[in-house]
């Protein structure tokens, strides 16, 4: 129920002359991440399109900007693909082929795409074709960017939601 990314807790004893021993756990969850402090870049991630049928082809964007003067060292993305859709092996291939990424690794659920570089104020934008597969409704979980050096400083894409009939 902590809605901001503030987040404070307090513990107040009252009527005692001495604080009781405690122990607290705090466990959470968020469908989308603060981003880090100070990136030197942006990121955004797209579904084309919230419904789509069996046997569709539906187009991702994902696009990183890097903001600064400098060039980026080793930048990453980790596209999270939505369960239902699957990415097209020769797609993967053809952006290899034409130098879109550096070289790409798959997780699981996910496409990770490493650059060697990224020069200032430059923009990689990848268009991905998902091919919607199995019916269901599905959350896209959120994808991120971050240097492979520093990844503390991660930029955060919103989740979406894509049904598919």
């Amino acid at each position: 129920f902590i809605t901001n990314n503030n987040p404070k807790i307090e513990v107040y004893f009252e009527g005692v002359k001495e604080a009781i021993p405690y122990e607290i756990e705090i466990k959470y969850e968020s469908a989308l991440p603060p981003n880090g402090k100070d990136c030197p870049f942006t990121f955004a991630t797209q579904v084309a399109t919230e419904q789509a049928n069996v046997g569709d082809n539906v187009r991702m964007n994902v696009e990183l900007v890097n903001t600064s003067a400098t060039a980026l060292a080793s930048p990453m993305i980790v596209v999270a693909i939505p369960a239902g859709l699957s990415l097209q092996p020769w797609q993967l291939k053809k952006m290899t082929d034409e130098k879109q990424f550096d070289f790409y690794e798959l997780w699981d659920g996910k496409a990770v795409f490493h650059f060697e570089t990224l020069a200032p104020n430059a923009k990689k934008t990848l268009l991905l074709d998902l091919k919607a597969e199995i019916p269901g409704k599905y959350e896209v979980p959120a994808s991120y960017a971050y240097l492979y050096y520093n990844n503390e400083k991660k930029m955060w894409s919103a989740p979406r939601s894509i049904e598919i009939r």
